[in-house]
């Protein structure tokens, strides 16, 4: 008895209800739940197993984010070169991992963020991954639905707790969030004792998207390009730009002489379309929703600038050598962005207040830092 009430006094104290990343009436009410369940699990907790053979990374989220996380593919491939790793993601972002060598994709669309997603779905892909359960499993987003996945799908579990179900975890780590994405992801390696494998994101391209990149810019002369990403999979409208300032950007850096590409999926092409009606130069490039992620990957990689919204398009960027202008909004650049000699990250809390003459000005700043010239962009596919 005096045990169990030193490991609830335990649990209580690891699970402070400021620690939660959720509205605050949820706090105290997720902090009971793992302190109580946290006493019964307890004794339920498995070892981490001595021949690991199998491992799952729960990253069914979004594309940048299935980005983020190859330096921890990287990571374990290394440490595990002869375990098979899976990585479960949705659909629409399973072809950035296609060529990837470190992991295996598993679609899994899930209805809290797929519209294609279905819980008959999820339970049938959870079947099947049950049929031969996963040594070790690591969820890196702290999101309760994905740790009850976890709980069903591997034999030990690791993972952030930040938003409740830790009991349900073998591992739980202490979630920091003023910690880089690509350094938080690589916090859940440690337990393994998986080696440092560097931070640089992966994306491999095929011939053949590198070939229609190459003949795009061929067939419209395309020499100094800079792609303008303003919506591609942002999501939540914190994270979105204004018609007008694109439209002043874009008539902006068409007066340097560069050539404009505006890239984006189907769903941006309303948005697209508004801001090319509001430019007064008719000089550029639209491929919204003409391509498939892979070659729009593709477009990005021949391109000598990206100027983008915290989405995906900057982490391709980042993933395959094209300097970029990222804006944030909601989020904080030093979270999920990129500060560099090749890279600017602009931080406007209220973003639809950013004014367009900040952009140019760090467009330009980038260019001088690159000493003005236009970079080579022929991408290697083996890299």
């Amino acid at each position: 008895m005096f045990r169990c009430s030193l490991i609830l006094l335990e649990r209580v104290q690891r699970c402070t209800v400021f620690e939660y990343d959720v509205v605050w009436w949820l706090r105290p009410l997720l902090c009971f739940i793992d302190a109580f369940f946290g006493v019964i699990f307890f004794w339920k907790k498995n070892t981490l197993p001595k021949n690991i053979k199998r491992i799952l990374i729960i990253r069914i989220e979004h594309i940048g984010d299935v980005l983020l996380a190859t330096p921890l593919f990287r990571a374990l491939r290394r440490t595990y070169p002869d375990a098979r790793i899976d990585v479960l993601v949705r659909s629409i972002a399973s072809p950035v991992l296609a060529r990837n060598n470190d992991v295996r994709a598993v679609v899994c669309n899930v209805p809290w963020l797929s519209e294609g997603g279905s819980w008959k779905g999820v339970f049938r892909v959870v079947s099947q991954l049950r049929k031969k359960p996963y040594d070790v499993v690591l969820e890196p987003h702290g999101d309760p639905r994905n740790i009850i996945l976890a709980s069903v799908v591997g034999t030990y579990r690791i993972g952030f707790a930040n938003r409740g179900l830790g009991f349900l975890l073998d591992c739980s780590l202490p979630y920091d969030a003023q910690q880089h994405i690509i350094e938080r992801n690589l916090t859940l390696a440690r337990p393994l004792s998986v080696g440092d494998a560097g931070r640089e994101l992966s994306l491999s391209l095929s011939q053949r998207d590198l070939v229609f990149a190459r003949n795009l810019f061929k067939k419209h002369k395309i020499k100094d390009a800079v792609c303008l990403s303003p919506g591609v999979g942002a999501g939540r409208d914190e994270k979105l730009w204004t018609v007008e300032g694109w439209a002043s950007l874009a008539d902006s850096l068409s007066e340097t002489g560069c050539d404009l590409i505006f890239n984006g999926g189907p769903s941006q092409k309303d948005l697209v379309g508004s801001i090319l009606h509001q430019m007064k130069t008719e000089k550029y490039l639209n491929v919204c929703g003409t391509t498939t992620l892979l070659q729009s990957a593709a477009i990005i990689g021949k391109c000598n600038v990206l100027i983008s919204i915290d989405s995906g398009p900057v982490h391709i960027a980042r993933a395959l050598g094209t300097p970029l202008v990222g804006l944030y909004g909601s989020h904080d650049p030093a979270m999920c962005g990129y500060t560099d000699e090749r890279s600017i990250s602009i931080w406007a809390k209220d973003i639809k207040a950013l004014s367009p003459h900040t952009v140019m000005s760090a467009y330009t700043k980038l260019r001088r830092r690159l000493h003005g010239k236009i970079i080579d962009r022929h991408y290697d596919s083996r890299q």
